[in-house]
């Protein structure tokens, strides 16, 4: 089974993104993992990322097998390449509501990506 990508910046809205994730997961079957991916600079604290990670991952999860992932780079770069290095057949990101403009990465990563991508707007 093919995992779903998540992407995450731990805001609210990118837990709900990640929620949206699991639920397509669990309705794909056990077998379907979810990948929660965090993307910091490379002057960022590693340690404190992944804590951070994990912390907005464990509160999120509803009930799909979620592993996380910290890499460093850009978000639409990393996702992208996460994507096709793990056979991803989904990305999950938020995307900010703003009108009817895009945030700058949820506009950039469908741009970057041949895999397709949910993006899920704020309510």
């Amino acid at each position: 089974m093919r995992p779903i990508l998540c992407g995450t910046d731990l805001s609210d809205a990118s837990a709900r993104a990640l929620a949206v994730a699991c639920e397509f997961a669990a309705q794909r079957g056990e077998a379907c993992e979810v990948i929660a991916v965090h993307s910091i600079d490379e002057d960022a604290d590693v340690q404190q990322g992944r804590r951070l990670l994990e912390a907005h991952v464990r509160a999120a999860n509803i009930g799909a097998r979620v592993r996380a992932e910290l890499v460093i780079g850009p978000t639409d770069t990393t996702l992208a390449a996460l994507a096709l290095r793990e056979g991803a057949d989904l990305i999950v990101i938020a995307a900010s509501s703003k009108g009817t403009d895009l945030g700058p990465t949820a506009a950039r990563v469908p741009a970057t990506t041949t895999v397709p991508v949910l993006m899920v707007r704020d309510p």
